[in-house]
C-alpha cells in the first residue's frame, strides 16, 4: 500500500514529522521533569517511523532476497 500509494505516504510522512519534531521541542521545554523527557522520546519514535516509511519502497522484498542469497 505505501510503495504504491506516493500521495498517501508523503501525507504519512509529513504528519510523522511534524508530530515528532513538535513532541521533541514542546518536551524540551519541559526541562527537569520526565513528562518532558518521555515526550521527547515519543518525538523520536515518530521521527524515525518517518523515516521508514520514507525509506519503504526502496527496501527489497523479501522473495527477491532470498533469490540473491542463492
Amino acid at each position: 500500500m505505501l510503495k504504491s500509494d506516493s500521495k498517501l505516504r508523503t501525507i504519512l510522512i509529513a504528519l510523522f514529522f511534524i508530530v515528532g519534531l513538535g513532541l521533541v521541542i514542546y518536551g524540551w521545554t519541559l526541562t527537569g521533569q520526565m513528562t518532558g523527557l518521555l515526550l521527547m522520546l515519543l518525538g523520536v519514535v515518530f521521527l524515525l517511523t518517518a523515516i521508514f516509511v520514507y525509506n519503504k519502497p526502496y527496501g527489497k522484498d523479501k522473495k527477491s532476497q532470498k533469490m540473491s542469497k542463492r
